[in-house]
């Protein structure tokens, strides 16, 4: 769902984000967050310079996990769903979720059946690698 640009913003945020809850649980400064977030902080740093510990990378990808899922926040912020909430601050993260669910399923799956291409070119190189090895890769948009 994620590349499926007819989708809204936010639900391509959510399949993202919960490639990354589904290894890690709820993404908030713990372990095993921590180690994998911490090396990759720098991919916040060119949109979100005041993201420079894992604590503000979980705080800041919680909240817009936060606003992505709900209309309205208990707090009463507008969640993406909403009709006067304009998706410029989810749109803005889909390259960092999108780098980290990539990170996160080649780190830790790495055989799995689920994988993920930079490019055309480069899927292109994958799905012929993958028929060669008498797979059947499907393409998923």
């Amino acid at each position: 769902d994620s590349g499926d640009v007819r989708l809204p913003a936010h639900f391509r945020f959510l399949s993202l984000y919960k490639i990354l809850e589904m290894h890690y649980g709820e993404i908030r400064p713990k372990k095993e967050v921590n180690a994998f977030l911490n090396p990759r902080l720098a991919i916040f740093s060119t949109d979100y310079p005041d993201v420079t510990t894992t604590e503000a990378a979980c705080t800041l990808l919680r909240n817009l996990r936060n606003r992505s899922a709900h209309i309205i926040l208990e707090r009463g912020d507008r969640g993406f769903s909403h009709f006067d909430t304009p998706p410029d601050d989810v749109v803005k993260v889909l390259p960092v979720i999108r780098h980290l669910a990539i990170q996160c399923v080649r780190l830790n799956y790495p055989d799995s059946p689920l994988q993920f291409a930079t490019s055309p070119e480069d899927l292109a190189e994958q799905i012929a690698e993958m028929a060669r090895q008498g797979k059947q890769p499907q393409r998923l948009f």
